[in-house]
Protein backbone atom coordinates (compact mmCIF):
# COMPACT_ATOMS: atom_id res chain seq x y z
CA UNK A 1 0.00 0.00 0.00
CA UNK A 2 1.96 3.11 -1.28
CA UNK A 3 0.54 5.69 1.10
CA UNK A 4 1.46 3.30 4.35
CA UNK A 5 -0.95 1.38 6.77
CA UNK A 6 -2.89 4.24 8.87
CA UNK A 7 -2.30 3.72 12.95
CA UNK A 8 0.78 2.02 12.62
CA UNK A 9 3.62 3.24 15.12
CA UNK A 10 7.59 2.68 14.28
CA UNK A 11 9.90 2.32 17.30
CA UNK A 12 13.74 2.51 16.18
CA UNK A 13 15.86 0.74 19.33
CA UNK A 14 19.71 0.87 18.83
CA UNK A 15 21.86 0.61 21.41
CA UNK A 16 24.28 3.63 19.96
CA UNK A 17 25.57 6.80 21.49
CA UNK A 18 28.11 7.74 19.30
CA UNK A 19 29.96 11.03 19.16
CA UNK A 20 29.02 11.71 15.70
CA UNK A 21 25.76 10.91 13.86
CA UNK A 22 27.43 9.92 10.72
CA UNK A 23 25.44 7.65 8.59
CA UNK A 24 23.98 5.59 11.01
CA UNK A 25 21.43 8.10 12.39
CA UNK A 26 21.42 9.93 9.12
CA UNK A 27 19.36 6.82 8.13
CA UNK A 28 17.44 6.19 11.22
CA UNK A 29 15.67 10.09 10.70
CA UNK A 30 14.93 9.53 6.72
CA UNK A 31 13.23 6.70 8.18
CA UNK A 32 11.01 8.23 11.02
CA UNK A 33 10.67 11.07 8.57
CA UNK A 34 8.91 8.77 5.91
CA UNK A 35 6.64 6.95 8.35
CA UNK A 36 5.65 9.69 9.65
CA UNK A 37 4.70 11.66 6.61
CA UNK A 38 2.55 8.47 5.72
CA UNK A 39 0.60 9.66 9.10
CA UNK A 40 2.73 6.80 11.25
CA UNK A 41 3.46 7.84 14.82
CA UNK A 42 7.20 6.85 14.72
CA UNK A 43 9.99 7.65 17.50
CA UNK A 44 13.91 6.77 17.98
CA UNK A 45 14.84 5.36 21.26
CA UNK A 46 18.60 5.17 22.53
CA UNK A 47 20.16 3.82 24.92
CA UNK A 48 21.51 6.31 27.66
CA UNK A 49 24.73 7.15 26.88
CA UNK A 50 22.97 9.16 23.89
CA UNK A 51 21.69 11.47 26.26
CA UNK A 52 23.93 14.56 25.36
CA UNK A 53 24.96 13.66 21.92
CA UNK A 54 24.26 17.08 19.67
CA UNK A 55 23.02 14.96 17.10
CA UNK A 56 19.88 13.86 19.29
CA UNK A 57 19.70 17.65 19.67
CA UNK A 58 19.09 17.84 15.73
CA UNK A 59 16.77 15.03 15.19
CA UNK A 60 14.44 16.86 17.84
CA UNK A 61 15.01 20.06 16.20
CA UNK A 62 13.86 17.93 13.02
CA UNK A 63 10.58 17.34 14.81
CA UNK A 64 11.54 13.56 15.29
CA UNK A 65 10.56 12.15 18.64
CA UNK A 66 13.54 10.82 20.60
CA UNK A 67 13.47 9.04 24.04
CA UNK A 68 15.88 7.01 26.22
CA UNK A 69 16.26 3.24 27.59
CA UNK A 70 18.72 1.19 29.52
CA UNK A 71 19.59 -1.78 26.75
CA UNK A 72 20.94 -3.92 29.75
CA UNK A 73 20.55 -5.92 31.95
CA UNK A 74 18.26 -7.33 29.56
CA UNK A 75 15.56 -7.50 32.48
CA UNK A 76 15.41 -3.76 32.42
CA UNK A 77 15.75 -3.83 28.23
CA UNK A 78 12.65 -6.11 28.81
CA UNK A 79 10.52 -3.87 31.10
CA UNK A 80 11.18 -1.03 29.21
CA UNK A 81 9.89 -1.72 26.14
CA UNK A 82 6.87 -3.36 27.57
CA UNK A 83 6.12 -0.13 29.37
CA UNK A 84 6.81 1.72 25.85
CA UNK A 85 4.29 -1.14 24.47
CA UNK A 86 1.67 -0.59 27.00
CA UNK A 87 1.58 3.13 26.39
CA UNK A 88 -0.11 2.60 22.77
CA UNK A 89 -2.07 -0.35 21.82
CA UNK A 90 -1.92 0.44 17.95
CA UNK A 91 -0.05 -2.11 16.15
CA UNK A 92 3.79 -1.49 16.70
CA UNK A 93 6.85 -2.05 14.56
CA UNK A 94 9.54 -2.86 16.53
CA UNK A 95 12.83 -2.41 14.68
CA UNK A 96 16.46 -3.00 16.46
CA UNK A 97 19.65 -2.00 15.97
CA UNK A 98 23.01 -2.78 17.38
CA UNK A 99 21.52 -6.53 19.51
CA UNK A 100 21.42 -5.38 23.21
CA UNK A 101 17.30 -4.85 22.13
CA UNK A 102 17.15 -7.69 20.00
CA UNK A 103 15.95 -10.50 22.73
CA UNK A 104 13.99 -8.15 24.89
CA UNK A 105 11.80 -6.61 22.02
CA UNK A 106 11.36 -10.35 20.90
CA UNK A 107 9.83 -11.22 24.29
CA UNK A 108 7.99 -8.37 25.20
CA UNK A 109 6.41 -8.58 21.21
CA UNK A 110 5.23 -12.17 22.33
CA UNK A 111 2.93 -10.84 25.18
CA UNK A 112 0.68 -8.42 22.93
CA UNK A 113 -1.06 -7.88 19.84
CA UNK A 114 -0.29 -6.79 16.84
CA UNK A 115 3.84 -6.24 17.47
CA UNK A 116 5.98 -6.71 14.71
CA UNK A 117 10.03 -7.26 15.31
CA UNK A 118 12.46 -7.03 12.80
CA UNK A 119 15.94 -6.71 13.81
CA UNK A 120 19.10 -5.22 11.85
CA UNK A 121 22.62 -6.77 11.57
CA UNK A 122 24.87 -3.69 11.34
CA UNK A 123 27.98 -6.57 11.97
CA UNK A 124 29.96 -8.56 9.53
CA UNK A 125 30.40 -11.84 10.71
CA UNK A 126 33.05 -13.29 12.69
CA UNK A 127 34.46 -16.71 13.55
CA UNK A 128 35.36 -16.21 17.34
CA UNK A 129 34.08 -19.47 19.15
CA UNK A 130 32.39 -17.25 21.96
CA UNK A 131 30.37 -14.71 19.77
CA UNK A 132 29.49 -17.55 17.03
CA UNK A 133 28.27 -20.02 20.38
CA UNK A 134 25.91 -16.89 21.45
CA UNK A 135 24.77 -16.54 17.60
CA UNK A 136 23.71 -20.15 17.36
CA UNK A 137 22.06 -20.01 20.33
CA UNK A 138 19.57 -16.94 19.86
CA UNK A 139 18.84 -17.53 16.66
CA UNK A 140 17.82 -21.48 17.26
CA UNK A 141 15.45 -19.51 20.36
CA UNK A 142 14.44 -16.51 18.86
CA UNK A 143 14.81 -15.48 14.94
CA UNK A 144 11.83 -17.75 14.17
CA UNK A 145 10.05 -14.96 16.06
CA UNK A 146 11.30 -12.22 14.45
CA UNK A 147 9.26 -10.72 10.73
CA UNK A 148 12.79 -9.87 9.28
CA UNK A 149 16.46 -9.73 10.21
CA UNK A 150 17.97 -7.55 8.09
CA UNK A 151 21.56 -8.03 6.96
CA UNK A 152 23.99 -4.90 5.57
CA UNK A 153 26.21 -7.56 4.13
CA UNK A 154 25.66 -10.35 2.29
CA UNK A 155 28.17 -12.68 4.45
CA UNK A 156 26.40 -11.65 7.38
CA UNK A 157 23.05 -12.99 6.24
CA UNK A 158 25.01 -16.42 4.95
CA UNK A 159 26.54 -16.79 8.41
CA UNK A 160 23.22 -16.18 10.03
CA UNK A 161 21.62 -18.44 8.04
CA UNK A 162 25.09 -21.06 8.58
CA UNK A 163 23.79 -20.68 12.75
CA UNK A 164 20.34 -21.08 12.90
CA UNK A 165 18.65 -18.24 11.36
CA UNK A 166 15.54 -19.57 8.95
CA UNK A 167 15.73 -18.15 5.35
CA UNK A 168 12.54 -16.90 5.34
CA UNK A 169 13.53 -14.01 7.78
CA UNK A 170 16.96 -13.19 6.44
CA UNK A 171 17.59 -9.85 3.87
CA UNK A 172 20.18 -8.77 2.55
CA UNK A 173 19.34 -4.77 2.85
CA UNK A 174 22.82 -2.39 1.89
CA UNK A 175 22.49 0.90 3.53
CA UNK A 176 21.88 4.04 1.89
CA UNK A 177 23.72 7.63 2.25
CA UNK A 178 22.42 10.83 1.99
CA UNK A 179 23.70 11.80 -1.14
CA UNK A 180 23.63 15.59 -0.97
CA UNK A 181 26.17 15.21 1.96
CA UNK A 182 28.80 14.20 -0.71
CA UNK A 183 28.72 16.07 -3.62
CA UNK A 184 31.45 15.86 -6.38
CA UNK A 185 34.32 17.47 -5.22
CA UNK A 186 35.32 20.26 -7.45
CA UNK A 187 38.93 21.55 -8.03
CA UNK A 188 38.39 24.50 -5.71
CA UNK A 189 37.40 22.55 -2.49
CA UNK A 190 40.47 20.06 -3.01
CA UNK A 191 42.62 22.45 -3.38
CA UNK A 192 41.56 24.64 -0.47
CA UNK A 193 41.72 20.58 1.27
CA UNK A 194 44.95 19.75 0.46
CA UNK A 195 46.32 23.06 2.17
CA UNK A 196 44.16 22.59 4.96
CA UNK A 197 46.60 18.89 5.57
CA UNK A 198 49.42 20.40 4.04
CA UNK A 199 50.12 18.10 1.72
CA UNK A 200 52.86 19.22 -0.93
CA UNK A 201 52.20 19.77 -4.57
CA UNK A 202 52.72 16.36 -6.69
CA UNK A 203 52.09 14.11 -3.44
CA UNK A 204 49.55 12.04 -4.02
CA UNK A 205 47.10 11.48 -0.68
CA UNK A 206 46.19 7.99 0.49
CA UNK A 207 43.04 8.06 3.15
CA UNK A 208 42.07 5.24 5.18
CA UNK A 209 40.51 4.93 8.31
CA UNK A 210 41.68 2.86 10.91
CA UNK A 211 39.47 3.34 14.33
CA UNK A 212 39.73 -0.78 14.74
CA UNK A 213 43.61 -1.33 13.24
CA UNK A 214 43.98 -4.58 12.05
CA UNK A 215 40.25 -5.66 11.01
CA UNK A 216 40.49 -2.32 8.74
CA UNK A 217 43.93 -3.76 7.27
CA UNK A 218 46.24 -1.18 8.72
CA UNK A 219 48.78 -3.18 8.66
CA UNK A 220 48.22 -4.06 4.37
CA UNK A 221 48.05 -0.25 3.93
CA UNK A 222 51.10 0.13 5.20
CA UNK A 223 53.08 -2.34 3.72
CA UNK A 224 51.53 -1.23 0.49
CA UNK A 225 52.51 2.49 1.31
CA UNK A 226 56.38 0.89 1.96
CA UNK A 227 56.08 -0.60 -1.64
CA UNK A 228 54.87 2.73 -3.06
CA UNK A 229 57.94 4.36 -1.42
CA UNK A 230 60.39 1.94 -2.56
CA UNK A 231 58.92 2.61 -6.26
CA UNK A 232 59.55 6.18 -5.79
CA UNK A 233 55.98 7.53 -5.70
CA UNK A 234 55.39 10.14 -3.69
CA UNK A 235 52.77 9.66 -1.06
CA UNK A 236 51.26 11.02 2.36
CA UNK A 237 49.07 8.41 4.24
CA UNK A 238 46.49 10.15 6.37
CA UNK A 239 44.58 7.41 8.52
CA UNK A 240 41.67 8.59 10.68
CA UNK A 241 41.11 6.91 13.83
CA UNK A 242 44.28 4.75 14.21
CA UNK A 243 45.60 3.94 17.62
CA UNK A 244 49.45 4.34 18.54
CA UNK A 245 50.04 0.57 17.23
CA UNK A 246 49.94 2.29 14.12
CA UNK A 247 52.70 5.38 14.19
CA UNK A 248 54.43 2.69 15.49
CA UNK A 249 54.58 0.31 12.74
CA UNK A 250 54.94 3.02 10.21
CA UNK A 251 57.85 4.09 12.50
CA UNK A 252 59.48 0.73 12.04
CA UNK A 253 58.97 0.32 8.26
CA UNK A 254 60.78 4.02 7.84
CA UNK A 255 57.86 5.93 6.96
CA UNK A 256 57.71 8.25 9.36
CA UNK A 257 56.04 11.98 8.91
CA UNK A 258 54.66 10.72 5.69
CA UNK A 259 51.84 9.02 7.50
CA UNK A 260 49.61 10.92 9.22
CA UNK A 261 47.52 9.72 12.26
CA UNK A 262 43.92 12.19 12.64
CA UNK A 263 41.57 11.34 15.39
CA UNK A 264 38.02 10.72 14.24
CA UNK A 265 36.08 13.52 12.87
CA UNK A 266 32.29 14.21 12.21
CA UNK A 267 32.98 16.15 8.59
CA UNK A 268 34.97 13.76 6.41
CA UNK A 269 33.93 15.54 3.29
CA UNK A 270 37.12 17.37 3.26
CA UNK A 271 39.02 14.29 3.45
CA UNK A 272 37.25 12.93 0.64
CA UNK A 273 38.15 16.31 -1.47
CA UNK A 274 42.27 15.97 -0.03
CA UNK A 275 42.62 12.25 -1.24
CA UNK A 276 43.61 10.47 -4.69
CA UNK A 277 42.81 6.56 -3.53
CA UNK A 278 40.48 5.87 -0.67
CA UNK A 279 42.36 2.73 0.50
CA UNK A 280 39.23 0.35 1.67
CA UNK A 281 42.12 -2.83 3.31
CA UNK A 282 39.56 -4.77 5.54
CA UNK A 283 39.76 -8.22 6.10
CA UNK A 284 35.52 -8.29 7.06
CA UNK A 285 33.46 -5.01 6.85
CA UNK A 286 30.37 -5.02 7.44
CA UNK A 287 28.42 -1.32 7.19
CA UNK A 288 31.08 0.38 4.15
CA UNK A 289 29.69 3.47 4.13
CA UNK A 290 33.08 5.43 3.50
CA UNK A 291 33.49 3.40 0.07
CA UNK A 292 30.57 4.44 -1.11
CA UNK A 293 30.45 8.10 0.22
CA UNK A 294 33.98 8.52 -1.44
CA UNK A 295 32.55 6.98 -4.77
CA UNK A 296 29.89 9.37 -4.12
CA UNK A 297 32.35 12.06 -3.66
CA UNK A 298 34.37 11.65 -6.86
CA UNK A 299 37.54 9.71 -5.02
CA UNK A 300 38.56 6.28 -6.59
CA UNK A 301 39.02 3.44 -4.25
CA UNK A 302 41.06 0.33 -4.10
CA UNK A 303 39.05 -1.95 -2.08
CA UNK A 304 39.74 -5.58 -0.15
CA UNK A 305 38.12 -8.41 -2.12
CA UNK A 306 35.39 -9.09 0.62
CA UNK A 307 31.58 -10.02 0.42
CA UNK A 308 30.82 -6.42 1.37
CA UNK A 309 33.52 -4.51 -1.28
CA UNK A 310 31.99 -6.57 -3.72
CA UNK A 311 28.62 -6.00 -4.35
CA UNK A 312 29.58 -2.07 -4.57
CA UNK A 313 29.89 -0.40 -7.79
CA UNK A 314 30.07 -4.10 -9.70
CA UNK A 315 32.37 -3.73 -12.71
CA UNK A 316 33.34 0.45 -12.22
CA UNK A 317 36.49 0.76 -12.90
CA UNK A 318 37.12 3.61 -10.14
CA UNK A 319 36.57 1.16 -7.38
CA UNK A 320 39.50 -1.53 -7.39
CA UNK A 321 39.29 -5.05 -5.60
CA UNK A 322 42.52 -6.91 -4.51
CA UNK A 323 43.74 -9.52 -2.22
CA UNK A 324 44.63 -8.66 1.13
CA UNK A 325 48.00 -8.62 -0.38
CA UNK A 326 50.19 -5.29 -0.57
CA UNK A 327 51.90 -5.84 -3.92
CA UNK A 328 48.19 -6.16 -5.28
CA UNK A 329 46.77 -3.29 -3.24
CA UNK A 330 49.92 -0.78 -4.73
CA UNK A 331 50.00 -2.24 -8.33
CA UNK A 332 45.74 -1.03 -7.81
CA UNK A 333 46.89 2.25 -6.80
CA UNK A 334 49.24 2.92 -9.40
CA UNK A 335 46.84 2.04 -11.71
CA UNK A 336 44.80 4.61 -9.97
CA UNK A 337 46.93 7.36 -10.27
CA UNK A 338 48.48 6.71 -13.50
CA UNK A 339 45.40 6.86 -14.92
CA UNK A 340 44.71 9.49 -17.99
CA UNK A 341 42.70 12.41 -16.98
CA UNK A 342 40.25 12.00 -19.13
CA UNK A 343 39.63 8.84 -18.61
CA UNK A 344 39.21 9.29 -14.73
CA UNK A 345 37.05 11.92 -15.13
CA UNK A 346 34.55 9.26 -16.68
CA UNK A 347 35.36 6.67 -14.70
CA UNK A 348 34.15 9.17 -11.57
CA UNK A 349 31.27 10.41 -13.44
CA UNK A 350 30.37 6.43 -13.41
CA UNK A 351 30.96 5.60 -10.19
CA UNK A 352 28.95 8.24 -8.97
CA UNK A 353 25.70 7.71 -11.04
CA UNK A 354 25.79 3.88 -9.72
CA UNK A 355 25.77 5.46 -6.16
CA UNK A 356 23.11 7.88 -7.02
CA UNK A 357 21.32 5.01 -8.60
CA UNK A 358 21.46 2.37 -5.91
CA UNK A 359 22.61 3.90 -2.58
CA UNK A 360 20.39 7.22 -2.35
CA UNK A 361 18.76 7.50 1.36
CA UNK A 362 15.31 8.34 0.08
CA UNK A 363 15.37 5.15 -1.92
CA UNK A 364 16.55 2.61 0.93
CA UNK A 365 13.30 4.26 3.27
CA UNK A 366 11.27 3.69 0.36
CA UNK A 367 12.54 -0.31 0.43
CA UNK A 368 12.51 -0.26 4.05
CA UNK A 369 8.69 0.72 4.70
CA UNK A 370 8.05 -1.67 1.65
CA UNK A 371 9.43 -3.94 4.43
CA UNK A 372 7.15 -2.83 6.70
CA UNK A 373 3.80 -2.76 4.85
CA UNK A 374 4.34 -6.39 4.24
CA UNK A 375 5.24 -7.18 7.71
CA UNK A 376 2.19 -5.66 8.68
CA UNK A 377 -0.45 -7.49 6.89
CA UNK A 378 -1.81 -11.05 8.15
CA UNK A 379 0.88 -10.86 10.70
CA UNK A 380 1.12 -14.01 13.19
CA UNK A 381 4.27 -14.25 14.82
CA UNK A 382 5.29 -17.49 16.93
CA UNK A 383 4.11 -16.92 20.36
CA UNK A 384 5.48 -17.85 23.78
Amino acid sequence: MSSGQPGVRLVHLADYGGSYAGSFVTMIAAMLSLARERGWAAEAVFSPVARERPWVADLESRGLAVRFMPARPPAKARESIGQLLAEDRRPTILHTHFTAFDIPAVKEAARVEDAVVIWHNHMGPTRRPATVARNVAKYLAFARRVDRMLCVAPDAAAAARHRGAPSSRLLFFPNGIDTSRFPLRSAERRAAARAELDVPDGTHLLLHFGWDWIRKGGDILLASARELVDAGVPIRVVTVGAPQEAREMADQLGLGEGVQLLPPREDVLGLFAAADVFMACSRSEANPFAVVESLCSGCPVVASRIPAHEWIAPGLAARRLTGLDPAEMTSAVRGLLERDGQVAAAETEQARDWVLENMELGAWAERLMAVYEAALPGHSPVRS
